[in-house]
This record gives C-alpha cells, structure tokens and sequence, in this order.
C-alpha cells in the first residue's frame, strides 16, 4: 500500500517500480503530497490498467512533472482532468 506515504509531505520523487502495487486507487494516498513532482510506478500490476496514465495524472495534476520517465504535459494535465473516475 502506498497509504504510509501520504503523510510525507516532503516528497519530491517516489521510485516505487515493482513493488506489486495492484490497486490503483492506492495513488489517491498520494494525492496531499503538494511537492511530488516524480512518480515512478511502471511494472506494477496497476500500471497494465488501461487508464492507468490518465487516473495518475489526474490525482496528482497539481504537482507532477513526470511519471514514469515520461513528461505530463498541459495537454495531459488538460485531457485528464476532463474524465471522470468516479
């Protein structure tokens, strides 16, 4: 779980490759950390999610700069936060 994380607020960068994670809500505990600007997260069973991109940039669209050594453009940013995962 990604639940401990959520009250880092320090964080700046998270390098959590293959560490198993199968739920992607669990980047909503993710979601207070105003200073994350990097996420890695690939070769987690979430990552195989189809919506996997779009559902982490939208919860973590204020802050995140990068995920998975790709950049998250405005376009992204844009995009994503007219879906609705609710």
């Amino acid at each position: 779980t990604l639940r401990d994380l959520a009250h880092c607020s320090k964080l700046q960068e998270i390098y959590i490759r293959k560490n198993n994670i199968c739920d992607l809500q669990e980047v909503g505990h993710l979601a207070r950390l105003a200073n994350l600007r990097v996420l890695w997260l690939s070769h987690n069973p979430c990552a195989e999610h189809p919506y996997y991109r779009p559902y982490v940039v939208r919860k973590l669209m204020q802050s995140l700069v990068k995920l998975d050594n790709a950049e998250v453009k405005k376009e992204e940013k844009a995009a994503a936060s007219r879906l609705n995962f609710e």
